[in-house]
């Protein structure tokens, strides 16, 4: 509901804010887009080193800065399984709770597991996981690496 004023439009409706301590995700990628301690540059691509980005790229849908649920894959030191990590920012109170860690085989048929694991808090990333995994599956390590 507005009112005219006799300063102009005055908006009556309560606004919709944040709870106490939470910043909305458009301000933070403002302050942390040209600037932050994981950026470097390749030509003219900008990338990023952030732990939970899982495509390197220095975007908001991919950034683990900004988002308040984050997944990473890793290949595991030994080369033989994938370990999925997650992390929801929903559980901060409870640091034991709030990161998860499973070990995965390279077995192509853990990508429906991927797409549904990833599908509730983050949707628009499940193909990219799915992706990555496949990608990780033909992965090997030299062992020759000195």
């Amino acid at each position: 509901m507005t009112h005219r004023g006799k300063t102009g439009i005055i908006n009556k409706e309560p606004r919709n804010e944040l709870p106490a301590g939470e910043v909305p995700d458009c301000l933070v990628w403002e302050l942390i887009k040209k600037n932050n301690a994981y950026i470097f540059k390749s030509g003219h691509e900008t990338f990023t080193k952030e732990r939970y980005n899982l495509m390197a790229r220095h975007t908001p849908m991919y950034s683990g800065l900004m988002q308040n649920s984050v997944m990473n894959l890793e290949l595991s030191p030994s080369g033989s399984k994938i370990v999925l990590t997650s992390m929801d920012l929903q559980n901060a109170r409870q640091p034991r709770n709030k990161t998860q860690t499973k070990n995965l085989d390279k077995n192509p048929a853990r990508v429906e597991f991927l797409k549904n694991f990833a599908y509730p808090s983050r949707p628009e990333l499940a193909e990219v996981l799915a992706e990555k995994f496949i990608k990780m599956t033909h992965a090997k390590l030299d062992e020759n690496v000195e």
